[in-house]
């Protein structure tokens, strides 16, 4: 008795195990060039992809993405950390949060009502903080603008409408606890009003301008105005005008005119 076999039963066999295995490297719909780096890749030149659209209360999973049907602002949502937050900077009054940020660490977080780009950001509402380690333990603080890098990064509260740009910006000192209350200052320049002090309606442009004298004193220092390189270096009180490089840089009293060089 002679036994044959069909080789095609093997054959379309063979090709739905190697179809599997390629299935579980990855995935193309509409295209066999899949880009190395993607898992899925969907391609159509007519039609675009429709993501699950689903109630709120339908929604728990950590990681889920899908359009939300009945929220504010009908956008697509991922459900993070135990909150929701738009995929897009929406509307900011939605009760599931402001907009989605992604860090340099792939990191992702949510901010009301903020936008941050870079690592160890503010956390508050209102504020706009580009760089690294920017307004990042600036609590209860809103309205503030802070660009570059270790800008303001003290433990502050109510902090409020600040601009400060520059590295190392802004009062500096991590290790001596909170500063109350600094508040409508204009700060442009590389450690400029760099010192632990208390801050407020203060104008400094220039490197290292109204940096402030090295004190553990805390009181306010208000209404100073330093433009120039080391212009108010080492400020210590109040009503001060200090114009040109290293003007009144040693100049410790209140309420004085300094203009040039020193």
């Amino acid at each position: 008795m002679r036994i044959t076999f069909s080789p095609k039963p093997l054959i379309f066999l063979f090709a739905i195990c190697l179809a599997s295995t390629s299935l579980l490297a990855q995935l193309g719909i509409g295209t066999q060039q899949i880009d190395p780096s993607a898992m899925l890749e969907v391609y159509s030149d007519t039609s675009g992809v429709l993501f699950p659209r689903m109630t709120a209360a339908q929604r728990d999973a950590e990681g889920l993405l899908l359009m939300c049907t009945d929220c504010n602002d009908s956008a697509l949502y991922v459900f993070f950390q135990g909150s929701w937050s738009p995929l897009n900077y929406v509307n900011t009054n939605s009760t599931l949060g402001g907009g989605m940020i992604l860090d340099t660490n792939n990191n992702m977080y949510t901010y009301h009502d903020s936008i941050n780009l870079g690592y160890n950001l503010s956390t508050n509402q209102r504020n706009l903080a580009l760089g690294t380690n920017v307004l990042n333990l600036a609590y209860n603080g809103f309205d503030n603008i802070g660009i570059g890098h270790s800008v303001m990064p003290i433990q502050t509260y109510e902090s409020i409408d600040n601009i400060i740009i520059g590295n190392n910006a802004g009062p500096q000192d991590t290790s001596s606890g909170y500063l109350i209350g600094i508040s409508q200052n204009t700060v442009l320049g590389n450690h400029a009003m760099s010192t632990h002090r208390r801050w407020s309606q203060n104008v400094a442009i220039g490197y290292a301008a109204l940096k402030g004298a090295n004190t553990t004193a805390l009181a306010t220092l208000l209404g100073n105005v330093a433009v120039g390189a080391y212009a108010g270096e080492n400020a210590a009180s109040n009503n001060n005008t200090f114009i040109g490089s290293e003007a009144g840089n040693t100049t410790t009293t209140a309420k004085n005119v300094h203009l040039g060089y020193r």
